[in-house]
């Protein structure tokens, strides 16, 4: 009875809450947002991208044509001294293709063997993965998701005001709306003529008030002769006309109902004089509930239960394009290494010289950059 009459209500005030949701600003899904991370780092990074996901292509293209010519009798003059530069093309790819590859080994390294194998053994995060689950749990707990970093989010983010907000804007829609007023009568008008038309809980509070007014008037001749009077007047002992009354309970309660308007009138009033008594109720619980979640425990004994084919696409998902960028830097490094093996001293002040360009141009840009924030 009582069950059902809550379940009406909490479901009555659950899709009227869901009903006024505000939807012409709705919140960005983690997805949503990473997608959009992803996209302006693709636009500004694209050429770059682009240039060194090819590179490893034309060191292999170079690779293949070197068999048929390199650089054949051919020579560089720098400083009125000639350069031979036969060989140069294998010598700059295989070193190129070393690098990319050396470092494609490296990474797979980490999640493969996902098993362990007789000669091959196992992959550094397979063979890791407990050690890992428990640094991760311990980092998040208490670096990114620790109570004080949690309680100092939800004061900076001014969580507390928006929830204040939110709660104000609903219960204005929500009271207001005859439809949920006339849906919250029902549910109370049914309560109330389940609970009297059950005979043994009705004469149990007949025989209770019956039990009450006896010992009210007990050595009180005048009301006791009252009572007596009433009784005879009505043709009925005491106890049937209780039951007669607690008969018309519901139809008196939904007389009240019908004049309750005013209640629902006042109720955002009502709410907005208690609302920092309620601010403070929530940021009390929000403080007790997250001193009660052992952050920890859950995100290692969560991270534990993977395997370890889940533990490798955890961190690929996370991390699969900078592994892949890392992996085709390789080729670029091994190109550079080709360079300074070829000719050491020309291949290391060019290189000096275009890195300080670089630097010296980034450091132009960066202040550029800032100057034309600040105005």
């Amino acid at each position: 009875m009582f069950d059902r009459f809550l379940t009406n209500i909490a479901s009555t005030l659950r899709s009227y809450w869901l009903k006024y949701e505000i939807t012409s600003s709705p919140v960005e899904t983690t997805e949503a947002n990473l997608s959009k991370v992803s996209s302006r780092e693709n636009a500004d990074y694209q050429i770059i991208k682009t240039l060194l996901r090819v590179f490893p292509w034309i060191l292999f293209l170079g690779f293949l044509t070197s068999f048929f010519w390199d650089f054949n009798q051919l020579e560089l003059q720098v400083f009125s001294e000639a350069h031979s530069l036969e060989g140069l093309l294998r010598m700059l790819s295989v070193s190129g293709l070393i690098g990319y590859v050396t470092n494609w080994l490296a990474i797979t390294m980490l999640f493969k063997p996902v098993t362990k194998r007789p000669i091959l053994g196992q992959g550094l995060v397979p063979r890791q993965k407990n050690r890992i689950a428990v640094r991760l749990a311990d980092t998040i707990s208490t670096e990114l998701l620790s109570p004080k970093h949690i309680k100092d989010y939800i004061h900076s983010s001014e969580l507390l005001p928006k929830l204040k907000h939110l709660l104000m804007e609903r219960t204005q829609k929500m009271s207001s709306d005859i439809e949920f007023r006339e849906e919250i009568k029902e549910h109370i008008h049914d309560l109330m003529v389940d609970i009297f038309s059950n005979t043994k809980f009705k004469q149990s509070v007949a025989d209770v008030l019956e039990h009450q007014i006896h010992k009210k008037i007990e050595g009180d001749s005048l009301n006791k002769l009252a009572l007596k009077t009433y009784t005879f007047i009505k043709g009925a002992e005491l106890n049937e006309l209780l039951l007669q009354s607690l008969d018309t309970i519901p139809q008196d309660v939904h007389f009240h109902l019908e004049q309750s308007d005013t209640f629902y009138d006042q109720l955002p009033h009502y709410i907005e004089q208690n609302i920092h008594w309620i601010e403070q109720r929530i940021l009390v619980w929000t403080h007790e509930l997250i001193h009660q979640l052992d952050i920890f425990t859950y995100i290692k004994v969560h991270l534990e239960s993977y395997d370890e084919s889940q533990i490798e696409s955890l961190i690929r998902n996370s991390t699969n394009e900078e592994l892949r960028y890392i992996q085709q830097l390789g080729a670029v490094i091994g190109f550079v290494g080709g360079c300074i093996i070829w000719k050491p001293l020309i291949s290391m002040i060019t290189i000096s010289i275009l890195i300080t360009s670089m630097y010296l141009l980034d450091q132009l840009l960066s202040h550029l950059s800032t100057k034309r924030t600040k105005l």
